[in-house]
């Protein structure tokens, strides 16, 4: 009998031709070393181009294929987050943490005394900041299939590849404010598990060494903190009531939390016995207050515009928290107190003192807050207490001086919830949020106050003479967020500016901390990500040498340094630990404890991607552990060159920085940037892509305007992360013998240039330069020569007549020609330090080049489409070369829009009505602007929608979405 021939199954022709291409892009590749100027990319797309035209290929096919090399991306991704983390062996972390406490406890070869330990230990040097960055570009599920082969290294079950394919690589379409902070709650719950089990490891070795006096600790070994749904920061949909309503939330949270806990401690204990009615006594409390708090969260989701709601819930909060007089967390302490001395053994007296160490370390919240403004809001503010117009002088030493004393002769005001109401200026707003929430809801967490694009010392003074009117001044930090050029360079003489000012010295020594931020976001984006590293490191020298000098007495020095997952916002590609300690170095960490001052550190884990770390209690476990261990397994710093030979570090930093901010200031780097502008990605949060443009700032800057996450998204787009990569080489050729001889002496050194080299290994310059092709003009009238594509001639020379003058195509090249030549000096660097100077082309490399063609593809398709549109009588001033003209930056959905408008695919026909007369003529237009809608505007909507989810594909690469 006759075989019959089996025709392809969808997934085998998406393999084949997945494996055709990468073939023909591996011989493309083989070619450039022969024909430098042959570009493999662009040569791939037009090659799909073509068959796609022809519909040899169809948009189907393309769509399969870049889903399935994301998917793959996905997985490669989570394989190397296994490598990153070293391992998740949470026994032998367990095991390195408990060395690390036992160690703690011995100086010089003598164990200290309880006293000292418990300082150590009562008191966290380390924290954690959840942030709602704009990271969110895959959605839940995805991600957590992401976080399950993190976890289980299962990266070719069948089962968990197949679940990939129910998602597309995409943001949740109805991502907003309220789904972020679930899910930064449901991270907390991880983190708080590993937390519990650090404490564990904490209790344990204490019960060992100070078997009198452990069961006094109350170890918190990492606070953790949040500012999702609390940042303001160039925001104006997060409202008053919104901040109250979700701090009320967490408090819900916690204290459901906290009767979890609690019953599953009463259950291992004996019926009847003494600890377990200590036990049963502390949750009913704890259920009393869980009542209360339900009702709250619930008044304060009514319409709170409302003036009866708003009285509502404010009196039943209020009246709440003035019947509370005994405190909730003092009874705590003490019942539990008594349980652990009523407890028969040793085992459960330190599962009870877990319990207490939990419950009172986490307090009535799953996190501390932080609350964020930027500067001009607080000037904004303060412009009417000081009686001042037009902008304020953030320079005058005389303003500054009369704030200080208004600072010191100020008396609190009271407010209610009324103040909220009437108060119109949003940073006044918030300091009226803190105190209420202080006053009614969680009266023990300090709130830390951070305040972005902070460069002068009088907008500081600002945030504080409002903690005092409002009466919190005892209870809030207000911390300078440093992330600009000016920033860095002037960040000390502000601190050290604020702290020859009464009432900064004041506050500071009443809350026994000094805090600033560092951003290593916005400042890589400025500046370039190495400089900003170096910047902020010199930073944190100068300020432990202010703080020191100020002479404070027993000061803490709390360091918040700012930083995501991804390379261009500071988060170092090569393992956990060098993450923690390329933010904070050793020099910088042993010159803070060289001066005496108590150091806490903390950093950030921004938006979905961050929260891939903490996406199950075994991953929380891990990063806890790393971040204590960080600090410890950092080399010594007597020896490295980097900082002995100060004139080459002078120089490298200088060199780099300068070489980056010419980019950053470009003509042609700005027009290659806003080339397809922030249409080129999708919308990965809830907050806006783009900053607001203060005119008094200067000339706009659209480089300026896109903040730091879709910045970095786009040069991931186009295959370049140079705020990473560029400046190097052309810095260190001058003295190539020294560099060399530094790379091979210095461990800080080798940290920078590793994380060079990770981007260099998957950044393309053919890259960018295959795009810049859609904006040429001779692609456009030479593609059909020859009579090759007779079918789309037509619109490829109306392509050429629109991009005949368009500057885009030669801004990108001459980008690509500057970048070059760096990047050959930086190919000479690599091979005298023994480093490669081409990628991998077998770890997924030629992958990533085969999603860029695809997607390359696809927008030559979209062009394509846009050209074949039918000329129409202009409509409200737009005519057809308008629509396209925005086609060609990708302003699809306006685009789009307007194409609908003039060809509606809802025309109704003739025979859809009932008429008594009848008629011959059934009309020609309606079926042709439902063929039109087919044939050209609906695939434009459908290419775009993968061009889109393709960009997210090529994050994966990049190991984070910006």
């Amino acid at each position: 009998m006759a075989s019959v021939a089996q025709v392809p199954s969808e997934v085998e022709t998406e393999q084949s031709l997945i494996s055709q291409w990468s073939e023909r892009m591996r011989r493309y590749r083989e070619r450039v070393p022969f024909e430098p100027q042959f570009n493999p990319v662009k040569q791939l797309a037009f090659d799909m181009s073509r068959e796609l035209e022809v519909e040899e290929l169809s948009l189907e096919e393309l769509e399969s294929a870049a889903k399935e090399l994301s998917d793959r991306a996905l997985v490669r991704r989570a394989r190397n987050t296994v490598r990153y983390l070293g391992g998740k062996d949470g026994d032998r972390a367990a095991e390195q943490v408990r060395a690390l406490v036992r160690d703690s406890a011995f100086k010089d070869g003598l164990q200290i005394g309880f006293e000292e330990f418990r300082a150590r230990w009562e008191k966290p040097d380390d924290g954690i900041v959840f942030t709602g960055h704009p990271t969110f570009a895959i959605p839940r599920g995805l991600r957590q299939i992401l976080v399950e082969m993190i976890e289980t290294e299962r990266f070719d079950d069948p089962a968990l590849r197949q679940a990939m394919k129910k998602y597309h690589h995409a943001p949740e379409p109805d991502i907003s404010l309220g789904s972020e902070h679930d899910q930064v709650q449901e991270v907390l719950a991880h983190a708080q598990h590993a937390m519990a089990r650090l404490i564990d490891i904490i209790l344990s070795v204490a019960r060992e060494l100070y078997p009198n006096d452990w069961q006094r600790l109350n170890p918190k070994p990492i606070q953790l903190n949040s500012w999702v749904g609390y940042d303001l920061d160039g925001r104006t949909d997060i409202q008053w009531y919104d901040c109250l309503r979700i701090r009320l939330k967490e408090k819900q949270i916690q204290i459901g939390r906290d009767i979890e806990w609690i019953e599953q401690a009463a259950e291992a204990l004996p019926k009847g016995s003494e600890p377990r009615k200590k036990l049963g006594k502390l949750k009913r409390l704890f259920q009393k207050e869980a009542k209360a708090v339900s009702r709250q969260v619930e008044l304060f989701s009514a319409d709170l515009e409302d003036p009866e709601a708003l009285s509502r819930a404010a009196n039943d909060l209020t009246e709440r928290s003035a019947r509370s007089r005994k405190d909730i967390m003092e009874r705590t302490d003490r019942w539990l107190g008594k349980a652990i001395a009523a407890a028969e053994d040793t085992e459960t007296k330190q599962q009870l003192v877990k319990l207490r160490a939990m419950i009172l370390g986490c307090g009535l919240g799953t996190a501390r807050i932080h609350l964020r403004l930027n500067a001009q809001q607080l000037h904004n503010a303060i412009r009417k207490p000081m009686g001042l117009e037009g902008n304020v002088d953030v320079t005058s030493r005389v303003l500054l001086g009369r704030l200080d004393r208004m600072i010191m002769e100020s008396d609190p005001e009271s407010v209610n919830f009324g103040s909220l109401f009437v108060e119109r200026t949003t940073a006044i707003r918030q300091f009226i949020v803190a105190a209420q929430i202080l006053k009614h809801i969680d009266p023990h967490a300090p709130i830390r106050l951070l305040i972005a694009e902070c460069e002068s010392p009088i907008t500081v003074l600002a945030a504080l003479y409002f903690a005092k009117l409002f009466g919190v001044d005892d209870k809030i930090d207000v911390s300078p967020l440093f992330e600009t050029v000016d920033a860095f360079e002037h960040g000390a003489r502000v601190i050290e500016s604020l702290l020859k000012t009464q009432s900064y010295r004041a506050q500071v020594q009443q809350r026994g901390r000094l805090c600033v931020q560092n951003g290593f976001s916005d400042s890589g984006r400025f500046m370039g990500q190495i400089p900003a590293g170096l910047a902020i490191e010199r930073l944190h020298g100068q300020l432990s040498d202010v703080i020191a000098k100020a002479g404070l007495g027993q000061v803490e020095f709390l360091i918040f340094d700012t930083h995501g997952e991804s390379m261009g916002r500071g988060g170092h590609p090569t393992s956990l630990t060098d993450r923690f300690v390329y933010t904070l170095s050793p020099w910088a960490r042993a010159r803070i404890v060289r001066h005496g001052l108590g150091l806490h550190h903390e950093t950030s884990f921004q938006g979905g991607d961050g929260f891939v770390y903490f996406g199950s209690d075994a991953l929380a476990f891990t990063v806890l552990s790393r971040a204590l261990l960080a600090s410890s397994e950092a080399g010594p710093v007597e020896e490295d060159s980097f900082y002995t030979d100060s004139d080459f570090t002078r120089d490298f930093y200088e060199g780099v920085r300068q070489y980056q901010i010419r980019i950053y200031e470009d003509d042609n780097y700005r027009a290659s940037l806003g080339a397809f502008g922030t249409n080129f990605l999708v919308r990965p949060g809830s907050r806006k892509t783009k900053r607001q443009y203060d005119a008094a700032k200067g000339p706009r800057n659209p480089a300026a305007e896109v903040r730091a996450i879709p910045h970095n998204a786009l040069l991931q787009q186009f295959g370049m992360a140079l705020n990473v990569v560029n400046g190097v080489g052309v810095t260190v050729r001058r003295e190539p013998d020294r560099f060399e001889q530094i790379y091979s002496t210095s461990e800080r050194m080798r940290r920078l240039i590793a994380m060079v080299q990770h981007a260099k290994m998957i950044s393309s310059i053919k890259t960018l330069v295959a795009y810049s092709s859609v904006f040429d003009d001779a692609f456009w009238v030479t593609r059909p020569y020859g009579n090759q594509e007779l079918q789309i001639k037509e619109a490829c020379l109306y392509l050429a007549d629109l991009l005949r003058d368009d500057p885009r195509h030669d801004a990108m090249m001459h980008l690509a020609s500057f970048l070059r030549k760096d990047a050959l000096y930086l190919d000479d660097a690599f091979e005298d330090i023994g480093l490669p100077t081409r990628p991998n082309w077998e770890d997924g490399r030629l992958e990533l080049d085969v999603l860029q063609a695809i997607r390359l593809t696809l927008v030559q398709h979209i062009f394509l489409l846009a050209a074949r549109i039918p000329r129409f009588s202009t409509r409200n001033d737009i005519a057809r070369d308008d629509i396209i003209g925005l086609v060609l930056s990708l302003r699809i959905e306006e685009a789009v829009q307007l194409l609908r408008d003039a060809f509606p695919k809802g025309v109704p026909e003739a025979t859809e009505y009932q008429l008594a007369e009848g008629a011959t003529y059934t009309g020609y237009e309606g079926s042709d602007y439902a063929e039109i809608n087919r044939v050209l505007i609906d695939p434009i909507v459908e290419s775009y929608r993968v061009v889109l989810e393709i960009g997210v594909g090529i994050s994966h690469h990049f190991g984070a979405y910006g």
